[in-house]
């Protein structure tokens, strides 16, 4: 059984691929990633946006600690966005558009264990009126361009349909 078909027979084990070819839920599993997107951007664009100077009369502290809601939104997204992928994997598996979000998501990913792991303490000391240390900022813009790349990504999606002969190069089901 090659890649797809498991994918595939997974759907339908499932139930998901029932659930998402119901009239109403593609619609509400769309909407849950809205808000999930919404919470995950509007938090860590925030943060990211404030460690950049935005809004630099903010201490940066009370930014972080809206992180947590913006990873809950991450994790509705992550969970929704797996149930449209199984539901039509060759609707992403075969699109730049994925491709590029997900390259995206990998990069934001790897910037927060950056962050997490060398500037974060550091970071959430910034107070009300000062600049963020330089390594900081430049997380801050990894971090603001991955994420935009993510929403750019999935925003595309809608427009590239793809058929299974444009992924020959990316070798995944060829």
């Amino acid at each position: 059984m090659d890649p797809m078909d498991r994918i595939i027979a997974f759907a339908h084990r499932t139930h998901i691929w029932e659930l998402m070819n119901t009239d109403w839920g593609w619609p509400i599993a769309e909407i849950t990633h809205y808000i999930g997107l919404s919470v995950l951007f509007g938090t860590v664009g925030l943060y990211d946006l404030r460690v950049l100077g935005v809004a630099k009369g903010l201490p940066v502290a009370p930014l972080g600690k809206l992180i947590p809601f913006g990873v809950l939104g991450f994790c509705i997204n992550l969970v929704t966005g797996l149930m449209f992928f199984v539901s039509a994997p060759a609707n992403y598996t075969y699109s730049p558009a994925f491709h590029i979000k997900v390259i995206c998501m990998f990069i934001a990913g790897v910037n927060v264990i950056v962050f997490y792991s060398f500037l974060a303490r550091r970071t959430n000391a910034v107070g009300a009126g000062e600049d963020a240390p330089l390594a900081s900022k430049v997380v801050a813009a990894i971090s603001f361009l991955a994420w935009t790349g993510v929403l750019a990504g999935g925003r595309f999606l809608g427009f590239f349909k793809p058929p299974q002969h444009w992924c020959e190069w990316c070798g995944l089901f060829s």
